[in-house]
């Protein structure tokens, strides 16, 4: 293992590349034409489920000839659509009003147009990797009318160092001129539009600053920041009386009994009782050591993950990114995953260590593929622009068996032959101890499930606005605030272990090594709660599809921190207990 931190510089050097963007693409001369993208249109409230922007069945203006942007992974994945539209923008040169295209309405267009306003629906443009969405019109409640914008004015601002050639760094779109297209007398729609361009001193490698500049630098923004730092300040407290309680009561309490045994060699109550038992090895040996390798590949991923987040790779102008990263950086940690599972199940005295990299291997891919090939049946019978192509799917699932899964067996190999036998302080029994009947607040439901409840509330308000970001028009970019929270969650995950599995030796149960997972994993039970509060109280999503997109990677995710904080959860109380055991003598 310390080969890690090479490792992870290796992996960051190879997916930087991938997924950060570079000047010269977006480098334009003077009046050259910049392609005003048509992505996609679909309801607010439901944000998943969205269309193809260019379709002649669309009631609004279509390319006579359909010509789609090259996409990478990124792009696909993110259900992207891009095509050209009927808007011909030249950089830093005003537009004046431009007929886009009289649009004749037929019954079947009226009802389609209806539908879409009464939906809500927003269209998404993409002017040189920027999207601007706006919504297509309004209803009129009072008089029972509908109304469509029929004209978009592009706001554009760009900067140049020469004034020959330069770069777009922001834009967005004003709509006016509303037609109540439900008056019979309306037989056509006469869809305009027009562009000014304004010049601003900003390096392109700052003009992501100038994007969060123009929609974070808000009163909004300012409550919002006030609520993170609220909720920081709280989990800090809360971290401060917890490591109190740690440190001057409950490490007291192991000292006491330290000192009764060096003092008594008869006393035996307690957690003293399982020392011959503590250290038998737990059946499903399997399972449980693929659960630590996954886990603990996870992390590694979270780690680097919010690397290349504070460092600046993802934003909003950087489509997929953080997919494309995901999915690379999964495969090649998977070397992590195989050597970490087969060190542990080696070391425990497993012997087919082969079925453990399969384990490892498919604990987390084998129900991630399962529930998202289904959620893309579903996707492409709905006929939405997130059902992945059948190619793209072939290509994930190779990048993962051919570099994932050929890893995964490398570190496996690596992790077996560097593995030692794990010799416990103390020698475990023949036979196992006979566990007294425990009180009802120590029974594993309600012990684990409020072991689960201090780190939950630790990153339930990051929670929220993550899921705003996954499933509402947000974006999170507080990136160094995600930090932080990380780095105390893990913090509470461990105390909150190292007690809840001293509590379950003193009461003179042996069984800590899968109650130490469920301790740290509980916490996942909570996430799920709060993101059914959430699709109830904060969406207004509806339908089969919305609903199974929801809670189907809302399970993806679940399962994800599940293995990850059981994996910290477990070896935090690994190690407690062999500390706490070592200091204990026997002939």
């Amino acid at each position: 293992m310390k080969t890690l931190p090479i490792l992870a510089i290796l992996i960051l050097c190879t997916t930087i590349p991938l997924i950060k963007a570079s000047v010269t693409s977006h480098l334009y001369k003077v009046e050259e034409k910049i392609t005003v993208y048509g992505n996609k249109v679909g309801p607010y409230d439901n944000p998943s489920v969205s269309y193809r922007y260019v379709d002649k069945k669309n009631p609004f203006c279509q390319p006579i000839i359909v010509d789609y942007k090259n996409q990478h992974l990124g792009e696909i994945i993110e259900g992207d659509k891009k095509a050209e539209s009927v808007y011909h923008l030249n950089f830093a040169k005003n537009t004046p009003r431009q007929i886009a295209c009289d649009f004749p309405l037929s019954e079947k267009d009226r009802h389609t147009l209806s539908k879409f306003i009464s939906n809500r629906f927003v269209f998404e443009l993409v002017i040189d990797d920027i999207p601007v969405r706006a919504e297509l019109g309004y209803s009129d409640k009072v008089h029972e009318n509908q109304y469509v914008y029929s004209h978009i004015h592009f706001n554009m601002i760009y900067s140049s160092d020469d004034g020959k050639e330069g770069w777009v760094i922001f834009s967005n779109v004003t709509l006016s001129e509303p037609i109540n297209f439900m008056d019979p007398k309306v037989d056509s729609i006469e869809y305009s539009y027009t562009a000014t361009w304004s010049r601003v001193d900003v390096k392109f490698e700052d003009r992501i600053k100038y994007y969060k500049k123009m929609f974070f630098d808000s009163t909004q923004h300012t409550k919002e920041m006030e609520i993170h730092w609220i909720s920081l300040i709280n989990s800090l407290l809360l971290i401060f009386f917890l490591s109190f309680f740690v440190v001057m009561t409950f490490l007291r309490a192991i000292k006491s009994d330290l000192i009764k045994i060096e003092e008594d060699e008869d006393y035996n109550e307690g957690w003293k009782i399982l020392s011959r038992d503590v250290f038998r090895f737990p059946k499903r040996l399997s399972l449980l050591t693929a659960i630590l390798g996954s886990g603990t590949q996870f992390l590694v991923i979270n780690i680097l993950i919010l690397f290349l987040a504070v460092v600046g790779t993802y934003y909003p102008t950087n489509d997929g990114a953080i997919y494309v990263s995901i999915l690379i950086l999964y495969s090649l940690t998977c070397v992590v995953s195989g050597y970490v599972s087969a060190y542990w199940y080696s070391s425990f005295g497993g012997k087919d260590w082969t079925w453990n990299l399969v384990f490892s291997s498919m604990i987390f891919t084998g129900p991630f593929f399962v529930i998202s090939f289904i959620l893309n049946i579903i996707a492409a019978a709905s006929r939405v622009t997130k059902a992945l192509p059948f190619t793209t799917i072939i290509v994930i699932i190779l990048i993962w068996g051919i570099l994932g899964f050929i890893l995964n067996v490398i570190g496996g190999i690596a992790g077996r032959r560097s593995s030692a036998e794990f010799i416990p302080p103390i020698k475990a029994k023949n036979f196992p101890i006979r566990t007294p009947e425990q009180p009802i607040y120590l029974k594993l439901v309600p012990k684990t499930l409020f072991a689960g409840l201090l780190p939950f509330s630790v990153i339930f308000v990051e929670i929220h606005y993550i899921l705003n970001s996954l499933w509402a028009y947000a974006t999170y970019q507080l990136w160094g605030m995600l930090v932080i929270v990380f780095i105390l969650l893990i913090i509470v995950n461990v105390c909150v272990s190292v007690v809840a599995t001293y509590i379950q030796l003193s009461s003179e149960d042996p069984n800590w090594w899968w109650h130490s997972i469920l301790n740290g994993g509980s916490a996942t039970f909570y996430i799920w709660l709060y993101s059914l509060y959430y699709y109830i109280v904060h969406t207004n999503m509806s339908g089969f599809y919305q609903t199974a997109m929801y809670f189907g990677y809302t399970s993806i995710i679940c399962l994800y921190f599940f293995i990850h904080l059981g994996t910290i959860s477990f070896f935090a109380s690994f190690y407690f207990v062999k500390r706490i055991y070592s200091g204990l003598h026997y002939e």
